[in-house]
């Protein structure tokens, strides 16, 4: 049985989302995540938009997709590789063993920190749909913004300050792309803006760099390009902070490593949903499509005897 995983980014979390990590916090978990998250861990009226929040968004969906992971991998075989989104690839290479929850959860709080020490004025993302790469080149080119991300199916995200993305949502629809929304999320991430903050994180990723080899591949949201090396996995966990994202390249990269399913450790179903679209031969569900861990198994399970 051949799964890829696939860990998603900042977004979609809820207070559904919380509630299951509270629940299953063990002892030890339960005294980090009170620390890194003091105002919201023993609270249970947190509304959704807190969760936004960067220093709040980060250490939780780690934690979240951290502590799913190790329910289910006594449970699945292991992946061939792993990717994520985002944020997503700092779980993609503690999942393959670079770091444990405590290291990764720290490192989640400390990312986020040095992206917001970056942001000096309003900033953020804003994503334009159905609008061709030559279209988007020239809103981009004329309005002061950055090129994010590039999803499949010509779905994009642009970064850069408040006014740069309102001129360049005008532009853009003037241009006739189908949808321009501005994301919920304050930092320009993914693009120069954010450069001082891959040279931070640098600094915060050199213990775990002479680690041993990894437990499986993980590709970078950058290019696509896998790896087993700790060193080059945390250089491009570094660099995707300031970096445009290729995600479309990187689903590509996993196609080409013919997985029989692909998993997607949530919140949400955004990254499974995207699978689908493009390569509907290849089964992709979410974790948020199931009620349990045992569910997840089952699936899983059928998908591999069904080949």
């Amino acid at each position: 049985m051949r799964l890829a995983l696939l860990f998603s980014g900042q977004g979609q979390q809820t207070p559904n989302h919380l509630h299951i990590l509270q629940s299953g916090a063990t002892a030890q978990s339960d005294a980090l995540l009170a620390s890194l998250l003091p105002g919201i861990w023993r609270n249970a009226g947190v509304g959704g938009k807190t969760l936004q929040d960067n220093h709040i968004a980060q250490p939780f969906i780690f934690a979240f997709q951290m502590q799913y992971w190790q329910r289910l991998e006594p449970l699945l075989p292991r992946p061939i590789c792993a990717a994520g989104y985002s944020l997503g690839e700092l779980a993609a290479c503690a999942a393959a063993g670079i770091f444990d929850f405590k290291q990764g959860t720290t490192l989640a709080t400390q990312r986020a920190a040095c992206m917001d020490a970056c942001v000096h004025s309003k900033a953020g993302l804003l994503a334009i749909m159905g609008l061709p790469l030559h279209e988007l080149n020239s809103v981009i080119a004329s309005s002061n913004t950055h090129l994010a991300i590039s999803n499949p199916e010509q779905h994009y995200v642009i970064g850069g300050l408040e006014l740069a993305l309102q001129h360049a949502g005008k532009l853009a629809e003037e241009r006739g792309a189908k949808r321009v929304v501005r994301l919920s999320v304050q930092t320009p991430s993914h693009t120069p803006l954010l450069r001082s903050a891959t040279e931070v994180f640098e600094q915060h990723l050199l213990p775990y760099r002479s680690g041993q080899p990894m437990a499986f591949k993980v590709l970078s949201a950058i290019d696509g390009r896998a790896t087993m090396n700790p060193q080059r996995a945390l250089d491009a966990l570094a660099r995707q902070i300031s970096s445009s994202m290729d995600w479309q390249a990187c689903l590509h990269a996993i196609h080409e490593l013919q997985p029989d399913a692909v998993l997607e450790i949530g919140p949400g179903g955004a990254m499974a949903r995207m699978w689908n679209a493009v390569y509907p031969n290849i089964p992709a569900r979410s974790t948020d499509d199931f009620r349990s861990t045992e569910g997840i198994k089952m699936w899983v399970h059928q998908v591999h005897h069904a080949h």
